[in-house]
This record gives C-alpha cells, structure tokens and sequence, in this order.
C-alpha cells in the first residue's frame, strides 16, 4: 500500500511539475503591459481561467481567494499586510482571518512584534463602488490597534492624496489592483518550493488582477474632456466588455463618479445648502441634498436628491436623474407624489425642460392621458431624451437645476404644504 501510495504522489508531483512547466509562466511570454492596448488586456482575460471563475461572484471570489492565501501561507501573508499595521513582515503573524465578520469583507488578526493583538479590516470593492458612509460606519468605535485597508479597482473620487482621512481621526489606507499584484508576484517563487500548483494559481491570479485594473482604469473620468457616449449605438468598447460581463462593472463604476462631481459642484456652486452623504432618501434630513448612483435594468444612473419637507411625517424629494439616455427630473414621496408632481408643473414650479439649454425637442412621456412616468406610485418623472454631450455640460445643466430648486424652495414647501422641521 505505501509502495502505491508513493507513486501516486510521485506521479502527481511530476504533473504538477510539468504544469509548472507548461503553465506558470505563460504570462511572461505576454508584451509588457505598458506597451499593451486596453483591448489586449480584454483578450487576455478571456485566456484566464480564474478570470472565468470570478465572473459568478467577482467580490467575493477575490475575498474567498485572498482568505485562503493568507491561511495557507500565514507567513507569506503577514510580509504582504504588516505595513498597513506599522509593523515589519518578519515580525508579527497572522492568527487568523475572518470572512464577512460584521459585513466585513476580510478580517486579519496579528500579533505584533511586542506581543499585542492587531487587527487589519480590508474592504474590497470591484464590482461596486467605494462608499464613504460605508467606511466611516466600518471604523466607528474602533480601537487604537485597529487598522483599516480599502482595496478597489477604482480611486474612490473623495479620497485626497494616498488614503481616505475620516472625521472620527481613522484613516483607510488605499490599495489597487494593479499593487496588490506586484505584492504578490514575488510569493511565487517561495510557493512554488511548496506546491508548483497553488504556484500557477497566485500566478494566473496576478496576471488577470493587473489586466482587470487596466480595464478599471479606462473607467476612470476626467470631466475636463470625456463625453458622455456611455450609451452610443457606436461605443464599441462597451459591446466588448458586454461579453466579458464587465459592462456593469464599468458602468457603476462611471456613473459614481459622475455622481461625486455632482456631490462637488454643489459643495462650490451652493454653499448654502447643505448636503449630506446619506444615500438612502428616506433617511436623508430635511432640508439636505445629497448623490448617489447606481444600476436598474442593466443601466447605470447618477442622481440628485433634494429633501424639500416632509408630509405627514413622510420625505418629499425633489430630483434629477441621469439615466442611459434619458435626463429625468423628478418627484419622489411615499405619499401622494403623482398629486404633488402635477401641482408642481401646473405652477411651473418644477419639470421646467424649457429652462435647460441644453436639451430641445420632446418631453416624455407622449402617451395621450399620461403626464409622467413613474416607478411604483413614489417616484412620478418626465425627461427628455439627452444628445451626446460633455459631461462638463451635463454636471453644470443638473447643478443648475438644484441651485433653481434651492432658490424656489420656500415657494414649493408652502404650495405643497410641506413641513421642513
């Protein structure tokens, strides 16, 4: 029995090795990514298979993934994370790593060179986008010994410098992609001495993280020059990231971004109304406006949501909605909002398109008997159907909307008799 039992593990060392062989390292055979196209970073994803594997679940997998490294090779893992504690690799461990403790994505505890227990709270977002509101909760009440890492494919549009400077004093540390792979290319070759195939696997994993930052970094927006041509029948590139099911990806990633400068044309534009980064609208103050994104129906939006009062203890919102092609303003109540968004456009208080420079041609919808779309019976809105533009012009056009709804406020509160307690 040990006779077999040595052959099958010396028949599966050699195919491991001749894997390695094969396999491990097909990546350098690659052009260097600097001379590579954006495109070519596509098809080399297509050729990865934990690429593959991670579409079913992309934050998740990265988390699963990363977990099982750092329990695997513990050692490997605290020379990686050690600087986000302010400790040296060599000189504290890894004891263990928690999966979605209190919705965290990824828990790490240390020992420290000293002996004290550190822990690293790492929040990973690749399919989402970085939440503010979010971090800040994650690191309220936290200790003296807790340390906090965001690792996303995307900058978050708020963070100034290197990290992210809470109100609470706590500071997130920012990581990418692209750095976490070069972290992590140099633990090959001590892995390989070990298992040739966990080898090839952080190997392909650091070839496809580095591609998948290049298409990251295509989502970046620089509203001084890019259009928005998200949703042009012409847009090629987003048919191609359609088929690598990337598409929401990019799109969530774009519209929060455009959504944060919407959030930092008001901060300079209005100063005297103040926002809010509370995303949820019944929960918002009164009297406060704030951003947020999203997607519905496999299309991106970036919004402005302005809590006017309230009825009946209930938030009335007033807003402007992005969304695919469509530039919608809109009421939003859980109470009487058709009522209120007719009011409204019969006094010419709001759902004034013959305001906005940039747009001419229909209001929608055009259906003989109907006045607005809607969403359930909350969400009551018109549009208008937006040609290709700056995204320049389109953040000034739905600033300048808040800034005339900010101005007419007291009008609306009293001809919808909205309390604002």
């Amino acid at each position: 029995m040990d006779t077999i039992r040595t052959n099958k593990d010396n028949a599966i060392n050699e195919a491991e090795e001749q894997w390695e062989v094969d396999n491990i390292h097909r990546d350098t055979l690659l052009p260097e990514s600097s001379e590579e196209s954006t495109q070519d970073e596509l098809s080399g994803l297509e050729q990865s298979p934990l690429f593959q594997l991670s579409l079913a679940s992309k934050e998740l997998f990265h988390s699963n993934f990363l977990s099982w490294l750092l329990l695997q090779y513990p050692a490997l893992g605290a020379e990686v994370l050690a600087r986000w504690i302010g400790e040296e690799g060599s000189s504290c461990s890894i004891n263990r790593v928690e999966r979605e403790q209190k919705n965290r994505d990824l828990v790490v505890y240390f020992t420290a060179a000293a002996g004290q227990s550190k822990v690293l709270t790492i929040e990973n977002k690749v399919k989402s986008t970085p939440d503010l509101a979010q971090l800040e909760k994650y690191a309220n009440g936290s200790g003296d010994q807790d340390y906090f890492l965001l690792l996303s494919l995307t900058r978050p549009s708020f963070m100034m410098g290197d990290s992210i400077q809470l109100q609470n004093g706590k500071v997130w540390a920012f990581l990418n992609y692209k750095r976490l792979g070069e972290l992590l290319e140099p633990l090959c070759e001590p892995i390989r001495q070990s298992s040739p195939y966990h080898a090839f696997l952080l190997r392909d994993y650091v070839s496809f993280i580095k591609k998948l930052h290049r298409v990251g970094q295509s989502a970046e927006l620089n509203p001084a020059v890019d259009n928005y041509d998200w949703y042009a029948p012409s847009n090629r590139w987003l048919s191609r990231l359609r088929t690598l099911r990337l598409y929401d990806l990019y799109v969530k990633h774009v519209h929060a971004q455009l959504a944060w400068e919407f959030h930092k044309r008001m901060e300079s534009e209005i100063p005297s109304l103040p926002l809010t980064l509370e995303t949820a609208w019944e929960n918002a103050p009164v009297g406060h406006a704030f951003t947020n994104s999203g997607m519905t129906k496999g299309t991106g939006l970036s919004e402005i949501k302005y809590v006017v009062g309230t009825l009946s203890g209930k938030p009335v919102v007033l807003g402007v909605q992005i969304q695919g092609e469509q530039f919608r303003l809109f009421v939003e109540s859980r109470i009487k909002a058709k009522e209120m968004a007719e009011m409204l456009l019969q006094e010419k208080e709001w759902f004034r398109f013959d305001q906005i420079d940039l747009f001419e041609g229909q209001v929608y919808p055009i259906r003989r008997g109907q006045t607005f779309n809607s969403f359930t019976t909350t969400f009551q809105y018109q549009y208008v159907k937006l040609k290709e533009c700056s995204i320049q012009e389109l953040i000034r056009i739905s600033v300048n909307c808040i800034a005339k709804l900010h101005d007419n406020k007291q009008r609306i509160v009293e001809l919808l008799c909205l309390d604002t307690n």
